[in-house]
């Protein structure tokens, strides 16, 4: 199984792994929608997820980088032109290469990045927009009594963060042009340099300095309980905190947020948000079926356990241990706005009936009976299926441009043909050519982290047997191999 299809077809596992990514990570990164005009100091930007990891072409380069330990020159371009200090600038703040190497470093960062410094984002900043508010921010920087950290949570298109550890072994992850300038500068200095992905304002602090969580702006400020909502609903944290709770979630996903599919826009989003909390709170309200209305725009699984050392974003971290059980709440997050609700520890979500998709009756004239699906005696523990997945315009990470009632009428033909006697079910798959960036065969388990259509119509399927099911991803016309 590639990687990729790993990432697609199990999002429920890729969720968790995918928020703790660092500026030294395996995936490139994805940016927030940005103001179109240059912005200035003292706007709120959007933020994005981190940077990505250093690429192969730049890998040579990094012998220079990581030659400072042993004293070898290293340089980086500084992007600030003026003098330093300016009036009213630090002058403690003005770079200049420390006298001898040493190994640990830490730097705090801002990463400004334009319109196509990081790939499959939109981002409405030019170039030399971006160049300009990076200049802003490091002259701010540099005067006395400035709060570096609150700008980096106000300004920074990282999504990690945003402090990096400059070691020996830590050097080789990170972009040449940003581990040279972290060597450069003294405690306390700041500058500005340019890699592929934007550029980064970037401020040398003690080696035990330690970030502060990012702040957490709340999503309700209505009292709780209003009229027709339970009281029981509304949040108030446990004392003692529990080490685990376990929550369900609720995403609804804007224009600009971070792997999101929407097309409303943020302020559509948060309206809506914030009506669906008030409708989970509501007495014998069904916290799911409130979310029916935002079905599919959470990457990954809408049940999740959270531990206190979990790699998570701050919001959805504290959001969790902000509940008790049964009650509801919501933030914003680089994904969109997160509703959750607390769940006891035993509670398990019961799987929706799967929708019938061919409703034909089986088998139809030429097909053969052993391959209608039927109720099966036993449960296996264990299964191996073949799919073609049919995605269709606005299918969760979807490229394709058939629209959802195209790709239904496709699956449900490809199903027929599969079931006739004598098909060969992986000549139809490569013959329709499908949207699994993967080889298409898995093995699946009830503990598998897929998701909950593809698993419940797997296990549900005898030996040869073929249907369809849909997922937020689009339509899979599935056989069960063994």
């Amino acid at each position: 199984m590639t990687i990729r299809y790993f990432r697609f077809i199990f999002p429920a596992l890729a969720l968790s792994t995918s928020l703790a990514l660092t500026l030294g990570s395996c995936k490139k990164a994805e940016i927030k929608k940005m103001p179109a005009a240059a912005p200035t100091v003292g706007k709120n930007l959007a933020t994005a997820e981190p940077t990505a990891p250093v690429e192969a072409k730049a890998a040579a380069d990094l012998a220079g980088a990581v030659s400072a330990v042993a004293g070898a020159p290293v340089t980086a371009k500084s992007e600030m032109e003026d003098a330093c200090p300016l009036a009213g600038e630090d002058a403690a703040t003005c770079p200049k290469k420390p006298e001898k190497a040493e190994d640990q470093i830490k730097v705090v960062h801002i990463l400004v990045g334009w319109d196509g410094s990081l790939p499959g984002k939109k981002v409405d900043r030019t170039k030399e927009q971006a160049l300009k508010l990076a200049r802003d921010l490091c002259h701010e920087a540099r005067r006395p009594g400035s709060d570096f950290i609150a700008a980096m949570w106000k300004y920074t298109g990282d999504g990690g963060p945003g402090v990096y550890e400059l070691t020996p072994e830590q050097r080789g992850r990170m972009m040449p042009e940003f581990t040279a300038m972290g060597l450069q500068l003294g405690l306390g200095q700041v500058d500005v340099v340019a890699t592929s992905y934007g550029y980064h304002v970037m401020k040398r602090v003690p080696f035990d300095f330690v970030a502060p969580d990012k702040p957490i702006v709340a999503l309700m400020t209505d009292a709780c309980p209003l009229p027709g909502e339970d009281a029981a609903a509304c949040p108030k944290a446990e004392t003692p905190a529990p080490a685990e709770v376990k929550v369900g979630i609720v995403l609804v996903g804007f224009q600009g947020a971070m792997r999101s599919r929407a097309t409303r826009t943020q302020d559509e989003a948060k309206a809506l948000a914030i009506k669906l909390v008030h409708d989970s709170r509501k007495t014998g309200a069904d916290f799911w079926v409130v979310g029916e209305v935002v079905k599919g725009e959470a990457a990954g699984g809408d049940m999740l356990d959270v531990k206190r050392d979990m790699p998570l974003p701050p919001p959805m971290k504290t959001l969790a241990f902000s509940l008790g059980v049964g009650q509801v709440d919501g933030v914003e997050t680089e994904f969109g706005y997160m509703l959750m609700k607390r769940f006891a520890a035993d509670y398990v979500k019961a799987d929706k009936l799967l929708e019938k998709i061919v409703a034909d009756p089986c088998p139809a004239a030429g097909e053969d009976k052993a391959a209608c699906p039927s109720k099966q005696a036993e449960k296996p523990k264990e299964v191996e299926v073949t799919h073609i997945l049919l995605a269709y315009k606005d299918a969760m990470r979807s490229t394709a441009t058939r629209t959802k009632d195209e790709a239904k009428a496709l699956a449900i033909k490809l199903c027929h043909d599969a079931r006739k006697k004598g098909a060969d079910f992986t000549k139809i798959k490569d013959g329709a050519k499908g949207d699994d960036p993967g080889p298409g065969t898995y093995p699946v388990s009830d503990s598998a982290a897929m998701v909950p259509p593809f698993k419940q119509l797997a296990m549900a399927l005898g030996i040869g047997q073929v249907d369809v099911v849909e997922s937020d991803f689009g339509y899979h016309v599935m056989r069960r191999n063994k």
